[in-house]
């Protein structure tokens, strides 16, 4: 990671690190789109997850667009994963037991990082993935695509726009020097086959009328294809 000042908020269930090193942990990234939200505003969210399973979360203040374009906020995620395995025992975290989840432009972040890190040859530090109604295909620009029901809520436009604001320029992408441009960095269900065989167990939740659950099917099938998916929810009437 190119960053080396990512907030993170640690949530304990008691409010406190370390101990016995077997609790799992949880590397989380809020929602917005990968453009707006804040982790301080999954502070609730992210309390009551360590509460219930008695767990370490990382509540990620990861980069956002457009000010700092794709992958800049999956880097962020890739590093604090990193950062929890190679320091797993001063949080009381058993290091076989570390999860990546985000929802919506969150589950963006979280499933772009678990890409990088299977390009890494490291998708093997996660125990799981779990993006929540991802938002992670560019199905809603592809041509002749037509937005139906919930999905019309938004605009071929809408999906345009967050694509600009998510893409670096070429002088951008040539500026950097970290990291080769992968249009997966902006969707990762465009992520090559060798990636997808390297990735780490996931599980995908969505809804039955979310916006973004033809997302989180396009997901799904190229995991599935491959073996990675360890599951794939859907909740009716939601």
């Amino acid at each position: 990671c190119d960053n080396k000042e990512v907030t993170v908020y640690v949530v304990t269930r008691d409010g406190a690190e370390g101990g016995g090193g077997n609790k799992a942990a949880l590397v989380y990234c809020h929602g917005g789109g990968g453009i707006t939200g804040s982790a301080k505003h999954y502070a609730s969210h992210c309390a009551r997850i360590a509460a219930e399973n008695d767990m370490v979360v990382f509540n990620v203040e990861y980069r956002l667009a457009p000010e700092n374009k794709a992958p800049k906020g999956i880097m962020d995620a890739v590093g604090v994963v990193m950062h929890v395995v190679e320091n797993a025992a001063q949080y009381g975290v058993d290091v076989k037991k570390v999860c990546l989840a985000g929802d919506s432009g969150g589950g963006y972040v979280a499933a772009g990082a678990a890409m990088e890190l299977a390009k890494r040859g490291k998708g093997d530090v996660l125990r799981l993935c779990m993006p929540l109604y991802p938002q992670v295909s560019n199905i809603f620009i592809k041509p002749g695509v037509k937005l139906e029901g919930i999905e019309s809520t938004t605009s071929a436009k809408f999906w345009k726009d967050l694509d600009k604001h998510l893409r670096p320029t070429a002088e951008q992408m040539k500026a950097e020097t970290g990291w080769k441009w992968d249009n997966a960095y902006v969707y990762p269900t465009l992520m090559k086959e060798e990636v997808v065989d390297a990735y780490p167990p996931t599980a995908i939740i969505t809804s039955e009328f979310d916006f973004l659950r033809r997302h989180a099917e396009d997901l799904g099938k190229k995991l599935h294809e491959k073996g990675k998916l360890v599951d794939f929810v859907v909740h009716p009437g939601l």
